[in-house]
């Protein structure tokens, strides 16, 4: 199979996934995934290197894209041509760097690019599924459908009193260690409150869209957590709640899920709601700091985005209703506008005003003591989340009053 069939646009798309979105295949040996529809080019490729189905083979060759960096050379050398850059050229420059057969010698050619393309052999079944499905992020179904059946694995891991923790092969030992201990404190407190059987099952330290930190993935049963996370209390709450999950589907009973349903219904409709019990606090900061900001004083951001570092320095133009509007150091526009709350944060640095951020714990209450029916934010988006919720803080000891004995009973059922 010539890459240069999988770089042009001809390769079918198969299916959408959640990390692999796109799908094409170039044979039965090679299997190629493109981010997103219009991609020209694929961002990662499968092959076997033993002549066989992708199904059947034991050894492989992984090979992960990088686009841009292609582009920019491409770019670089237009420039110092004299010829106008266009994608066009980036594409053909691409395409150039890895247009031969599939065979040893074109691997040590595209190896030569190595800031293009990342090429890695595989040897074993074993080891590519780990390899797939934690270090790239594949789902273990996008596996299956592509890559044949899932095989016995007995390396790769990290066993903690039966559970399985994958992690990346980039992730440091010492991170590792904290995400290990972590676990342990779950498994105390697992053990200590009789849900031991939550315990046994696979857990990946995946990549994660968003703010996400943890997912369970009912098709296989295993759970994801986001490997940038810090293992702090925070995470804590996390793993347990997808453990939740995991309870809910795999040791719940139609008849319980049912009360929770109803009553989670119920409760909704007379008016239960989240009160976060740092908010008098919250607001009273909030309101300090936009009483000590004047109009007309300087405003530096000292964050990534690209938006704001541009129109740095800037100034405060005006500010009403609690809502702050800055204007650009380079024109005459205001750059970044919103409520107080949107600024306090280390990113910004306003003139003459120490701020005072509000921390992940204070918006969250992630380890607080609660009688609330709905003791979290999140608890009030649906009857599955308001459990898992509810479960992540009785584990902790931190639920009390009617929704722990409530919680008892469902549990007890």
């Amino acid at each position: 199979m010539k890459l240069l069939e999988l770089f042009n646009s001809t390769v079918p798309l198969l299916e959408q996934s959640f990390n692999y979105r796109l799908v094409g295949r170039g044979g039965y040996n090679t299997v190629a995934y493109y981010g997103n529809r219009n991609d020209k080019i694929p961002s990662l490729m499968v092959m076997s290197m033993d002549n066989k189905p992708l199904a059947e083979s034991d050894n492989f060759v992984v090979i992960t894209v990088k686009p841009r960096i292609a582009f920019k050379k491409a770019q670089e050398k237009d420039k110092r041509n004299g010829v106008a850059y266009s994608p066009l050229s980036a594409q053909t420059a691409l395409i150039n760097y890895a247009n031969s057969e599939v065979e040893p010698q074109s691997l040590q050619y595209m190896s030569i690019h190595s800031d293009i393309f990342n090429i890695k052999e595989i040897n074993g079944r074993g080891r590519m599924f780990v390899y797939m499905t934690t270090t790239l992020g594949m789902s273990v179904g996008m596996f299956e459908r592509n890559l044949g059946e899932v095989p016995e694995i007995d390396e790769g891991y990290i066993d903690v009193y039966g559970a399985r923790l994958f992690f990346p092969e980039n992730m440091r030992p010492k991170r590792k260690e904290g995400f290990v201990d972590l676990f342990r404190q779950l498994h105390k407190m697992f053990y200590a409150h009789s849900f031991i059987n939550l315990i046994a099952g696979d857990v990946r330290f995946v990549k994660l869209t968003g703010n996400t930190l943890g997912l369970y993935y009912l098709a296989t049963n295993d759970i994801r957590i986001k490997p940038t996370a810090q293992a702090n209390n925070r995470l804590l709450f996390t793993m347990i709640h997808e453990h939740g999950h995991r309870y809910w589907y795999q040791f719940s009973s139609e008849e319980a899920r049912k009360t929770v349903r109803e009553t989670f219904t119920q409760l909704q409709k007379g008016g239960e709601n989240y009160v976060n019990p740092n908010e008098d606090s919250i607001k009273q900061r909030q309101q300090d700091f936009y009483d000590q900001i004047e109009i007309g004083s300087t405003v530096n951001y000292k964050g990534r985005k690209g938006a704001f570092k541009r129109h740095t320095p800037m100034t405060v133009k005006n500010k009403e209703g609690g809502n702050l509007y800055l204007k650009s150091g380079i024109r005459d526009i205001v750059a970044a506008s919103g409520s107080a709350a949107a600024f306090m944060n280390n990113q910004w640095d306003f003139e003459g005003v120490e701020i005072q951020p509000v921390e992940d714990h204070e918006l969250h209450t992630y380890g607080q003591d609660s009688e609330q029916w709905f003791p979290t934010q999140y608890s009030m988006q649906d009857p599955e989340e308001w459990f898992a919720e509810l479960f992540a803080l009785y584990i902790m000891d931190n639920l009390h009053g009617k929704p722990k004995a409530f919680l008892e009973t469902v549990l007890r059922s």
